[in-house]
């Protein structure tokens, strides 16, 4: 049976379909159920209008994100230095202008991400490479985060999220091309950095106000200047370098302090290891 046979037998097929699909037509019609047959119809029509919109609706809205891709991207030591730098191709393969804002290093052991401005402007269809200096990342895994400026379109600020792994034949960390996402934002990464540090400067002013700094004996609090004293009374005041030792020795002799003394709270900082360039 050749080609021209099967295409024959499926325009008879559609011919019969179309056929009896008439008949009940004029029988439901005759038989008193026009006003059904109509509801049915209608019914049907706008089922089809909303899923065409829907589609179209999700067409538009993922040919209208910005498409960005890191290629040739990598976390490697400088060399003859101890600095590391970011190296990444930016290709931009959509239609509008974007405008780079900053890059952002995350990772697994870091309390929060390193960010570095970015100034750079990508036509559409062209593609830049970028050369910062960052921190060693720390683990062996982790997300570099892009975040950019749309021209056109809803959303304005987006950003391109990729994955970086350590590749020790290779001592560099190496970007992932594939699997990179866009999603729009509504704020970047250096925003949500300075928060986070406002808060904890504010609980150290509230510390601060909750546990002032003892006040030297021989200053003024009006004028900020040295009271009268003798010569004997300066001496047996003891400077506050030396009441900080006595108080140190002093609560290393107390009982059941086994002459260790209570470590300084220090504010959770960055962990460093070894470098592995």
């Amino acid at each position: 049976m050749g080609m021209g046979q099967v295409l024959a037998n499926i325009w008879t097929d559609i011919n019969a379909l179309g056929q009896s699909l008439g008949e009940w037509l004029q029988n439901s019609w005759t038989a008193g159920n026009g006003q059904a047959v109509i509801a049915g119809l209608i019914v049907l029509v706008l089922l089809l209008l909303l899923a065409t919109l829907a589609s179209a609706r999700r067409g538009s809205g993922a040919s209208g994100r910005p498409e960005l891709l890191i290629s040739r991207g990598r976390v490697q030591g400088v060399e003859n230095s101890t600095l590391t730098e970011l190296v990444m191709h930016v290709s931009n393969l959509g239609d509008r202008v974007v405008q780079l804002l900053e890059v952002a290093i995350s990772g697994p052991l870091d309390p929060d991400p390193q960010v570095a401005e970015v100034s750079v402007l990508v036509p559409a269809h062209k593609s830049v490479d970028i050369s910062l200096h960052v921190e060693e990342p720390q683990g062996d895994t982790g997300f570099i985060d892009l975040y950019f400026y749309a021209a056109r379109g809803n959303r304005r600020t987006y950003r391109l999220r990729a994955q970086f792994t350590w590749e020790p034949w290779n001592e560099r960390f190496k970007i992932e091309p594939l699997d990179q996402r866009v999603d729009p934002v509504r704020r970047l990464a250096s925003s949500k950095v300075r928060q986070r540090r406002r808060e904890e400067w504010c609980r150290k002013q509230q510390a601060e106000q909750s546990f002032p700094r003892p006040i030297d004996p021989t200053e003024d609090p009006q004028r900020g200047e040295r009271n009268d004293v003798s010569e004997a009374q300066a001496r047996s005041i003891p400077a506050p370098e030396a009441a900080a030792e006595q108080d140190t020795e002093a609560a290393a002799k107390a009982p059941g302090s086994n002459g260790e003394t209570r470590p300084e709270q220090q504010p959770a900082e960055r962990l460093r290891f070894p470098s592995r360039f």
